[in-house]
C-alpha cells in the first residue's frame, strides 16, 4: 500500500502560502494578465483573501500591476530568482566533471559551495572512496573564517564588505585552532590571495585538513569556491603544496567553462 497521499494530508501546511503560491503558477501558466475576480473565481479563493494575497505579492515584487488594465503578472522578481536558480545549476553541472576528476587524482573528498548570507553552502560533493569519510553534505552551511572554502571566498571578496559580512557574528571559536582574530584573518586572507588557495589546518574540526580555492565566471565575478577535504595524515606538510596547486588548476578549469579568461 502506498502510504505518501497520506503522509502528505498529514503534514502541516500554512493555507496562505498555498494560496499565495497557487496564485503565482496560475498567472505562470497564463498567458494573460488576470484581474483579483477572476482569480478569486478561477481559483475559488474570496475575493477579500485573494486581494490581500495579491497586494503583497506585489508589494514584494512577486507581481506587477498594470495600471491601465488594473490586472496582474508576474513581476521581475521571480525573474531575478529563476535566473539566479538556473545560474547555480549551470555551475553545477559545470563543476562536476573537473571535482571527479581531482577526487581521483587526490583521492580526497571534493566540494563546492557558494557565499549565501554569511555562509558558506556546499551545493554539490563527490565522496572519496576508503575508510576516512567526511562529515559534510549537500546543503550543508559553514562558517566563513574557519574551512577552505570560506576563507577562499573572503580572500576574493571586496575587502570593504568584510566587516559588514563577518561582524554580526564575529569569528566563533570551533577549537582551539580556529582563527578568532580579525588581523590575523587579515593576515592569512593576503597569503590565500598570494597562493591562490587557502588552508583550513584543523581550524573547523581538528584532525580534518581542507584546501579551498575561488571560481569566477565570465564577468570575472566570485561565484563560489572548490575544495578538498581529509584527515590531517592525508593532507600533510609534504604534500600540501601539490594538492593546493592541483586544487587551484581545476578552480581555474570551472572558471574558464564558465567563461572566465
Amino acid at each position: 500500500m502506498d502510504t505518501r497521499n497520506d503522509s502528505r494530508r498529514k503534514t502541516p501546511t500554512v493555507p496562505s502560502i498555498e494560496r499565495a503560491l497557487t496564485i503565482v503558477e496560475r498567472l505562470a501558466h497564463s498567458k494573460r494578465e488576470m484581474g483579483v475576480s477572476e482569480i478569486s473565481q478561477k481559483l475559488k479563493i474570496p475575493k477579500s483573501t485573494t486581494h490581500t494575497i495579491v497586494l503583497t505579492l506585489e508589494k514584494m515584487g512577486y507581481l506587477r500591476k498594470n495600471v491601465a488594465s488594473g490586472k496582474y503578472n508576474l513581476g521581475l522578481k521571480l525573474f531575478g530568482l529563476g535566473s539566479i536558480v538556473l545560474a547555480r545549476l549551470q555551475f553545477r553541472e559545470q563543476a562536476l566533471q573537473p571535482l571527479k576528476q581531482l577526487m581521483e587524482k587526490t583521492r580526497l573528498t571534493t566540494h563546492l559551495a557558494i557565499l549565501e548570507q554569511d555562509e558558506a553552502v556546499y551545493i554539490e560533493k563527490v565522496e572519496a572512496p576508503g575508510m576516512v569519510k567526511i562529515d559534510t553534505w549537500v546543503g550543508r552551511r559553514m562558517d566563513l573564517h574557519c574551512t577552505g572554502v570560506g576563507k577562499a571566498l573572503l580572500a576574493f571578496l571586496d575587502e570593504k564588505s568584510l566587516p559588514e559580512l563577518l561582524r554580526p557574528r564575529g569569528l566563533p571559536r570551533h577549537n582551539a585552532k580556529t582563527i578568532t582574530s580579525f588581523a590575523k584573518l587579515k593576515q592569512d586572507l593576503e597569503e590565500v590571495r598570494a597562493r591562490g588557495y587557502s588552508i583550513d589546518d584543523e581550524e573547523d574540526e581538528l584532525g580534518v585538513r581542507c584546501i579551498g580555492a575561488p571560481v569566477f565566471n565570465h564577468r570575472r565575478e566570485l561565484v563560489g569556491a572548490i575544495s578538498i577535504a581529509g584527515a590531517k595524515s592525508q593532507i600533510n606538510e609534504e604534500n600540501i603544496n601539490a594538492l593546493g596547486a592541483m586544487l587551484r588548476e581545476t578552480a581555474g578549469d570551472i572558471s574558464a567553462r564558465l567563461g572566465f579568461e
